[in-house]
């Protein structure tokens, strides 16, 4: 789902709003899918404006990542 599902989502939503970012608000899995996607393809990141994480499978402290700067 973080390599397939969650960039052709993103995908969808950028094309019908024509906006080329969007706020994530993703909850356990929907956590899940964007680090697994980060790590794939950290310029993914670049699409993204803010992250809001509701109950994150795990504590994100140190990153050096540019999508939790």
């Amino acid at each position: 789902m973080g390599v397939y599902d969650l960039p052709a989502n993103l995908k969808f939503i950028e094309n019908h709003t024509g906006q080329d970012k969007v706020i994530y608000v993703g909850h356990s899995q929907g956590m899940t899918e964007l680090l697994v996607q980060n790590s794939i393809n950290p310029k993914f990141g670049e699409r993204i404006e803010a992250i809001v994480a509701l109950a994150p499978i795990m504590y994100l402290e140190s990153l050096s990542s540019n999508i939790y700067t």
